[in-house]
């Protein structure tokens, strides 16, 4: 009995209801979360209007209520439904800026910013999610690339590693984005052409960490953002102020073994990604002898993230389940 009560009562919480005060006044809205520090709760109106109240001011069965078993839980750590974000149409992924992380930002060992930065740029120039500056393209480009650089905590002598990379672009989002969206990420490191080709779809911010191999062997690695992918391998991607297409080629095939990343198992199958438009390319980069390889070894992976704009201002539900990005039971 006492669970079933535990569940109601939390179920009431979280959904649109009248609240009342002690003296005899009403309000209609959707409880997102209490402060125990000044003994408030936050309220979202059906208008997107956030209401604080003094929990002290309640009705006696709504203080109940919020000082309940689970109450403290907030409405953004329930998933929500679709109903909650805006339908976004599908967008152009040929509408992709070209950039340079030379020209903005930290500038050197700055490409995982930039990556990103490719996509909230599109974002913000296809209405999709504005960035939170005014001005034209390069002073958004700027202040962008200069935020994500201090979010991800990149270092002009060793770059950003994934980790800090999934927490630069969750602060992002905490932080300048409070309100209006929420997101998703996957880091996925089977890198077959046809597992790759599920992510870089709609609006998905779609990064390819590779690694670049440079004669006599030199490894280092380098994100890039994805325009498209197919499952037969062709590729087109954005860096360094450049389009690149391709096609992702078997360089080395195990097929009876696989690479053990942490608790991760994936084809141990090394690939090569061959350029086919190397005139439209930097100077530097058609001169060098270089490769651009895709190894599980090296922790190569797919990282993408998918935005979920909220449909009203103020929204604090956690992105809906979705079979793409959620993990797979096992």
């Amino acid at each position: 009995m006492a669970v079933t009560l535990t569940i109601g009562m939390a179920d009431e919480l979280h959904s649109e209801r009248v609240w009342r005060g002690k003296n005899g006044s009403s309000l209609t809205g959707t409880f997102i979360r209490s402060n125990p520090r000044d003994g408030r709760i936050e309220i979202l109106t059906a208008g997107g209007k956030v209401v604080s109240i003094q929990i002290g001011n309640l009705s006696e069965a709504d203080r109940s209520l919020v000082t309940a078993p689970n109450a403290s839980v907030a409405a953004a750590d329930k998933p929500g439904d679709l109903s909650d974000f805006k339908s976004i149409p599908v967008p152009d992924r040929d509408r992709l800026p070209v950039i340079s992380q030379e020209d903005y930002g930290n500038k050197a060992s700055d490409c995982v910013p930039s990556s990103f930065c490719n996509f909230l740029l599109w974002w913000d120039q296809t209405g999709i999610l504005e960035i939170p500056k005014r001005g034209d393209f390069d002073a958004k480009a700027e202040w962008i690339h200069s935020r994500l650089s201090r979010y991800c905590v990149t270092r002009n002598n060793s770059g950003t590693g994934v980790e800090n990379a999934l927490e630069g672009f969750k602060k992002y989002f905490e932080e300048d984005l409070a309100g209006l969206a929420t997101m998703k990420t996957k880091v996925d490191y089977d890198l077959r052409p046809q597992n790759l080709a599920r992510y870089v779809t709609r609006e998905n911010a779609t990064m390819l960490d590779l690694t670049i191999r440079e004669a006599p062997r030199h490894d280092f690695g380098h994100w890039v953002a994805l325009v498209s992918a197919s499952p037969d391998g062709e590729i087109v991607f954005h860096t360094w102020g450049a389009r690149f297409t391709g096609r992702i080629e078997v360089l080395d095939a195990k097929p009876f073994r696989v690479v053990h990343l942490g608790n991760i198992i994936v084809p141990d199958i090394t690939y090569q990604i061959r350029i086919s438009n190397p005139n439209d390319l930097p100077e530097w980069f058609r001169n060098g002898n270089r490769q651009l390889i895709l190894d599980p070894a090296n922790w190569n992976s797919i990282v993408v993230l998918k935005p979920y704009i909220y449909a009203q201002k103020g929204g604090r539900a956690k992105a809906p389940a979705d079979p793409l990005l959620d993990p797979t039971p096992k």
